[in-house]
């Protein structure tokens, strides 16, 4: 029998994948705020356009719009 590891992600950011295009998007999920803030500024600085939030069931529901990005990734951890 092999045992799975179950990750309790509860971030997520997506970011743009073509230039031009706001329709074109991936998305990455975290297990913490703060790597999904580390990684949401590295799209950021890269003009991604990242989008960030919790995912369901985490509670209280989180979502930073991409021109919150850098405030959001600037605040200490609660």
């Amino acid at each position: 029998m092999i045992a799975l590891a179950i990750k309790n992600e509860t971030w997520f950011v997506s970011y743009k994948t073509r230039a031009g295009t706001h329709h074109g998007r991936m998305t990455r999920t975290f297990q913490s705020e703060d790597d999904a803030k580390q990684f949401a500024m590295r799209m950021l600085l890269e003009d991604k356009y990242p989008i960030a939030g919790t995912l369901n069931p985490y509670l209280p529901k989180q979502v930073v719009a991409s021109s919150g990005v850098a405030t959001w990734a600037a605040a200490s951890p609660k």
